[in-house]
């Protein structure tokens, strides 16, 4: 192998690294490029593609779209969250009435939906709260504490307000 062969070899393999080399090295590739075809061919093409990465494309924000899976997931979850709220307060409501007397709600069938919210109500609700809280972001854990208070103490305000 020639020396030039030689230079023209390294040269190849140098070219990639051409920012990081001494200057010497630097101008001993420059001046190899200027009089090989092939390593000019070779050195355009790895500014082309080192210009394809740089760093004004890189910059550009590009909006990830949020997973369709993920988003259905955490929709179903929420609903589930207060389905089963409504669902405990339908229950609490409907077994707290007397069906010996009348079909409506007297004041004893309001206290029995009291008692009820917070033997079974309240839990639930506390587990659910958790559950908001660790799946969740702040904004649907404050939501749900919100809506639980205002459930737990105006209930029983608003059945006896409609029924009396």
């Amino acid at each position: 192998m020639s020396d030039q062969e030689k230079i023209h070899q390294l040269c190849k393999e140098l070219i990639p690294l051409m920012e990081d080399v001494d200057l010497q090295t630097k101008e001993i590739l420059i001046n190899h490029i200027q009089d090989c075809r092939t390593c000019q061919q070779y050195y355009n093409k790895m500014n082309k593609f080192s210009e394809s990465f740089s760093t004004e494309h890189a910059s550009e924000e590009v909006e990830i779209p949020p997973l369709k899976k993920l988003v259905q997931f955490n929709t179903g979850l929420k609903t589930l969250l207060i389905g089963v709220r409504v669902v405990i307060l339908f229950y609490l409501i409907l077994s707290s009435q007397n069906f010996a007397d009348e079909i409506s709600i007297n004041l004893t069938t309001i206290h029995h939906v009291e008692a009820g919210i917070f033997l079974f109500y309240f839990p639930a609700a506390i587990f659910l709260t958790i559950f908001t809280f660790t799946f969740f972001n702040k904004k649907w854990s404050l939501i749900s504490v919100g809506a639980d208070v205002l459930v737990i103490i105006l209930t029983p305000i608003f059945l006896s307000w409609l029924f009396n």
